[in-house]
């Protein structure tokens, strides 16, 4: 299992990102599964581990142990990473032993301005729309 401080040293060497990365392709260019990857973004986002009505909460290291909202398009954060949950398509998790169907996360490597100039929705449209007229479906369609 990878540890906190490693997956967070692996966020920081990331080069920004152009577009949005679906977090299966995060999680592969970080070496760890996707289950790790939200283990992780819900450490970050909690400020650690745990519970605190238990007693079993444990905080993130420093400088990380504060709440970090990744999902915060307005703010700059420590990880320069920002993601979106994409409700309108899902995916499988094929992590763990059953396929359990739950909507995407897109995940985008920069400042919070960068990531506000690249809509996600209007990515997945061109995609969807490139898939469509392609050349290559159209002939293998007609086999």
């Amino acid at each position: 299992m990878v540890s906190f401080l490693q997956t967070a040293k692996a966020v920081h060497a990331l080069e920004p990102s152009t577009h949005w990365i679906h977090e299966a392709t995060l999680a592969e260019r970080l070496r760890i599964s996707t289950d790790d990857l939200e283990g992780w973004t819900k450490c970050v986002r909690e400020g650690g581990s745990g519970a605190v009505s238990n007693n079993t909460f444990k905080a993130n290291p420093e400088p990380y142990d504060v709440k970090i909202d990744l999902l915060d398009l307005s703010a700059d954060n420590t990880f320069n990473l920002h993601y979106q949950v994409n409700r309108c398509y899902t995916t499988p998790k094929t992590d763990g032993v059953t396929v359990l169907f739950r909507p995407a996360k897109y995940y985008f490597i920069g400042t919070s301005e960068s990531s506000r100039s690249t809509s996600l929705m209007t990515e997945i449209e061109i995609a969807c729309s490139d898939i469509s007229t392609s050349p290559i479906l159209d002939s293998a369609s007609s086999v």
